[in-house]
């Protein structure tokens, strides 16, 4: 999937939450309270840590 397309969907969550009733279904079906965008450096610990373990991360 292109950056355009990972872009749009993660922009779609955080707006979906930005309205009373998007937030209340997405509370409702997966007890999530909002969305922030995310940096992939904050998911380093996760690599380094499988890494150590020998787990392959595709």
């Amino acid at each position: 999937m292109d950056q355009s397309w990972r872009d749009k969907i993660s922009q779609a969550f955080i707006d979906i939450t930005n309205d009373a009733e998007g937030a209340k279904i997405i509370k409702d079906i997966y007890t999530h309270v909002g969305y922030v965008a995310g940096d992939d450096k904050n998911f380093e610990p996760v690599r380094k840590y499988a890494e150590a373990v020998g787990q392959e991360i595709k």
